[in-house]
């Protein structure tokens, strides 16, 4: 952390950045950090989609954004990136199966959600999926890409998507009856 801050003290980088740690190391670089006076990480970035992994799921060395990581960013105020948010088109694409790593019980309800939800605001489950994460809170951040140009517009295009309350709250309780609270947008 005291290498990295002297780079930003250098001018060399205008924010420090984590890609693929535990919450854990994130707190204690942070702490360390602060502790020191030196500059402490402000964005994290790690695989997200919309879709639960099933419990013990294995992403090799990439890490999944977890709930505690969640809770840390919004008390801290770090920004969340998110990766591989589109699992490859399987969202859209009929010939691409959802991962292996998702196969859970929630995720047959939570699909059809989706579905329902899209057609519900005439965009596509793609669309939906990136602009649910962008209003969720705390916000993620989808890095998004596409191998044609019409994917990626596509994708763009989700930035015009504001999805309700009620269609927020239905997406995020999705296959997880222990969600009851309903979600609020900021005031």
């Amino acid at each position: 952390m005291e290498a990295f801050h002297r780079l930003m003290k250098e001018g060399k980088v205008r924010a420090l950045g984590a890609s693929n740690l535990a919450a854990w190391r994130i707190a204690v670089a942070n702490t360390v950090a602060e502790k020191n006076g030196w500059s402490p990480y402000s964005v994290i970035q790690q695989r997200y989609t919309y879709l639960r992994p099933r419990h013990g799921a294995d992403f090799g060395p990439q890490i999944f954004i977890t709930r505690e990581l969640e809770d840390y960013a919004s008390w801290s105020g770090i920004a969340l990136v998110g990766y591989s948010v589109l699992l490859q088109g399987a969202y859209t694409r009929m010939e691409r199966e959802i991962p292996a790593q998702f196969a859970g019980p929630d995720s047959d309800e939570r699909l059809a959600c989706l579905k329902h939800v899209a057609a519900e605001v005439a965009y596509s489950r793609n669309q939906v999926v990136i602009a649910w994460m962008r209003q969720s809170h705390p916000a993620i951040l989808p890095i998004i890409a596409g191998s044609k140009v019409e994917q990626l517009k596509e994708n763009i295009e989700a930035l015009n998507l504001v999805l309700s309350n009620e269609q927020m709250n239905r997406l995020t309780s999705a296959g997880n009856p222990e969600i009851k609270q309903a979600w609020l947008q900021p005031t």
